[in-house]
């Protein structure tokens, strides 16, 4: 699941507004699942 760019919380794949913050989602810019995050890998 993506997470919100402004608070952080997960948000569902088909959700225009974050429901933590109330953040419309931007489909270009929704944030990437934290379990395949390319930030979490080692280095």
């Amino acid at each position: 699941m993506p997470f919100c760019m402004k608070c952080g919380m997960e948000i569902p794949e088909d959700a225009e507004y974050c429901h933590e913050c109330g953040k419309k989602v931007d489909t270009m810019t929704k944030a990437h699942s934290h379990s395949s995050c390319c930030c979490h890998q080692d280095q």
